[in-house]
């Protein structure tokens, strides 16, 4: 029996090394919570057969973009943390369908979101966003979108109503 769902709680100030990790294409889920650590371990770029990453309660402030070229991921949350910038993706993105950046700290949604064209199910509850771009209207596939405990202009509400008939 292989092993699909892996789950590190690290405690310590630097993410874990995943090299060995990428080097097996059964485990499609990887969890990690609890670290003090401020960025990324690029060996996580290179494990590409993974479908679900769920990062909760860590120090990272950004989260780049290179996180979007991830070919199979499909859910990605990153949550009950310090993230404050997420990095543009520079390129079109179909896999993703699941997007949870909720209880951190995120001023601004960079409109290259716009690029995950699979992007069903969003949340961003409980940040400091106060604009939402035009440009993320364009979520044809979308089915749930929570943005609530934000500090969302005016402007941004009547762009998530005329896009979303929903009302916040």
């Amino acid at each position: 029996m292989k092993v699909q769902s892996f789950k590190l709680n690290p405690h310590h100030f630097s993410f874990p090394d995943l090299n060995f990790i990428k080097d097996d294409p059964s485990i499609t889920r990887l969890e990690i919570i609890d670290g003090s650590y401020t960025e990324i371990h690029p060996s996580l770029f290179d494990c590409h057969h993974l479908t679900h990453l769920d990062i909760k309660g860590s120090k990272l402030e950004v989260l780049p973009a290179k996180i979007f070229q991830l070919k199979n991921l499909t859910t990605l949350k990153i949550h009950h943390g310090e993230l404050e910038i997420i990095e543009a993706p520079s390129k079109i993105n179909k896999t993703l369908e699941v997007l949870f950046l909720n209880k951190n700290k995120i001023h601004e949604l960079p409109k290259e979101l716009s690029y995950l064209t699979g992007l069903k199910r969003i949340n961003f509850d409980h940040n400091l966003i106060s604009g939402f771009a035009v440009e993320l209207g364009a979520f044809e596939e979308l089915q749930h979108l929570s943005i609530e405990m934000n500090p969302l202009s005016d402007e941004a509400r009547l762009t998530i109503k005329n896009f979303y008939q929903i009302d916040l």
